[in-house]
């Protein structure tokens, strides 16, 4: 009987060694193979968004660069104003006195006056008066606002008030605390037959104080 079966060739270490030299010499002589770059189609990011117009709220994001469009926006709008209006306000006076807001018809904002003297070449505030503030009013035919006015005159009380301006939708934006008023003078006005407007009074109050409360 013949063995078919086939003998394995061992190849002995210093032939293996030998081999891989010989490659790596090889390789070293192979021209160097050139690096393929897959260059990514470019898109241009649009400022705006196409389907509403609006500037584009991701064009920072993917760019990394701000919308000039969001600049240029910032720069056409400008900041809410709602300038502070003089028929926009009520006065409230004591309760006690039983003079509605709506009867007013008309007063002054507070005002002041510092005092000042030189002390060796500095310049200290010795004192502050506030200026007197006029009240004016309507005077109806019932409830008599002079007559309420003659009340207080009698009772020569010190009081105080508030001062608040609105704005369009009735919130109050500023307020005063008027301390200590003393009736200075009331006017319970002229009469002439010259045209029919209506009767008033204008009483003139000397605060203590005020304080701008907001």
């Amino acid at each position: 009987m013949v063995n078919k079966s086939k003998k394995k060739v061992l190849v002995k270490k210093p032939i293996k060694k030998a081999v891989k030299k010989s490659v790596k010499k090889v390789v070293k002589l192979l021209p160097p193979i050139p690096e393929v770059v897959i260059e990514t189609p470019k898109f241009d990011i649009p400022l705006y968004d196409p389907q509403t117009g609006e500037p584009n709220p991701l064009y920072e994001e993917l760019t990394g660069k701000k919308n000039p469009l969001l600049e240029f926006k910032k720069q056409l709008l400008m900041e809410p104003y709602e300038p502070k209006r003089i028929n926009r306000w009520i006065v409230k006076l004591p309760k006690e006195f039983g003079i509605e807001s709506w009867v007013l018809s008309g007063t002054d904002r507070p005002s002041l006056i510092k005092k000042y003297i030189n002390f060796f070449g500095f310049r200290l505030s010795v004192s502050t008066e506030w200026q007197p503030i006029s009240l004016m009013f309507r005077d109806p035919i019932a409830p008599s606002t002079s007559q309420k006015l003659m009340s207080l005159i009698k009772e020569g009380k010190s009081f105080s008030y508030n001062l608040e301006l609105l704005d369009p939708t009735g919130i109050v934006v500023e307020k005063w605390l008027i301390k200590d008023c003393i009736i200075k003078s009331v006017d319970f006005s002229s009469l002439t037959y010259d045209y029919d407007g209506l009767v008033s009074c204008i009483m003139v109050v000397l605060p203590n104080s005020a304080e701008l409360e907001f």
